[in-house]
């Protein structure tokens, strides 16, 4: 058979296929709709739980609990005749293309999570059977109303480098406390395991300025399940004279480390000690992490005063002389004023 008779006629064959399986969606829609209408609204929620959508944003009232911008309502009349199963409200954003559905007994749709800065939008708005066949279309454009500027939650990161630590009881055959730092699963600190002296232990962190508001994450050490925390006291101070944090803490043996002066561990009190005068911030015995890699984030602790040097005093852990960390960070949240229309933090408090 002729090569070009066999191609026509698979082709044939595709459209008399395709034909049938439109036929078998039955028929698009034939009622139009009529006096399509789109425009920008405000969502406004009020303290009763009653809500209203306003064309023009209103004046905040101390009753109302938010106002909602970002938002177009296209509205329409429901034909006498209704012969569609729903509504299919397509457009784009940003080369983004959307879907929004409505039934067939609504008259209007509310379209959001829009910006204003999207500029004129245009909206394709077509009946639609329920097996998928779309009917007339119909196009309305609208911008939508600005969304206003939002307080939300940051967080600030405290970063710390090796010369900002220091440990009382740092193990010397592995496990350097820089190892907190530096975001790697597989790296760990370990306390001294070879010349076991009993809790309790310290950790000193200095901060890169005083805070007067701080939070903290830890981490246990991956894959090890009896070498968490149990018990511990956090204070706070703004000096620790026991030496200067100006170089990185080591432990190599007969490598030179910061060194202790006459900084003993049983005695050491951080709130009565001259070279400390800290302050107690809180003390910490419940939901702390359990071994294995798992986290632990505390919550925001408020000082009598600015302080730089956070303590932390190890009271008791699962195993009975020494701990083992996989990270420990410094944070606090702060407030920004947040512009979505601009997609930057403004200011922060």
């Amino acid at each position: 058979m002729n090569k070009k008779l066999i191609m026509a006629l698979a082709f044939s064959s595709l459209l008399f296929a395709t034909s049938c399986k439109d036929k078998d969606k039955g028929s698009a829609p034939t009622t139009e709709l009529a006096a399509v209408t789109a425009e920008s609204v405000y969502f406004v929620k009020e303290v009763d739980s009653k809500s209203t959508y306003d064309v023009q944003k209103p004046t905040r009232k101390a009753g109302d609990e938010t106002i909602f911008g970002g938002r177009v309502r296209i509205k329409w009349d429901i034909p006498v005749d209704v012969d569609y199963h729903h509504i299919n409200i397509r457009y784009n954003v940003n080369g983004k293309d959307y879907l929004h559905q409505a039934s067939a007994y609504a008259n209007e749709a509310i379209i959001s999570d829009l910006l204003a800065k999207y500029g004129d939008i245009t909206f394709n708005i077509t009946p639609c059977s329920k097996t998928g066949v779309e009917g007339k279309t119909v196009t309305v454009v609208a911008k939508a109303s600005p969304v206003e500027k939002q307080n939300r939650i940051i967080k600030v990161a405290f970063p710390l480098s090796e010369n900002d630590i220091w440990t009382d009881n740092q193990e010397k055959s592995e496990g350097p406390m820089k190892n907190l730092l530096d975001d790697d699963d597989a790296s760990f600190f370990h306390m001294d395991w070879h010349n076991k002296t009993a809790f309790p232990h310290y950790m000193v962190f200095k901060l890169p300025n005083p805070r007067k508001s701080f939070k903290f994450f830890y981490k246990d050490r991956k894959g090890q399940a009896n070498q968490y925390t149990k018990r511990m006291e956090i204070y706070a101070s703004n000096k620790f004279d026991y030496f200067k944090f100006d170089e990185p803490f080591t432990y190599e043996v007969g490598v030179k480390t910061k060194a202790k002066g006459n900084f003993n561990k049983d005695t050491f009190n951080p709130i009565t000690d001259p070279k400390v005068q800290g302050e107690k911030v809180a003390l910490l015995d419940r939901d702390l992490a359990k071994g294995n890699g798992a986290q632990y984030v505390s919550e925001q602790f408020v000082m009598q005063k600015p302080a730089q040097y956070i303590i932390v005093k190890i009271l008791e852990g699962a195993d009975a002389n020494f701990i083992s960390l996989g990270a420990w960070k410094f944070f606090d949240e702060k407030t920004a004023v947040f512009d979505p229309e601009n997609g930057v933090d403004e200011t922060q408090e």
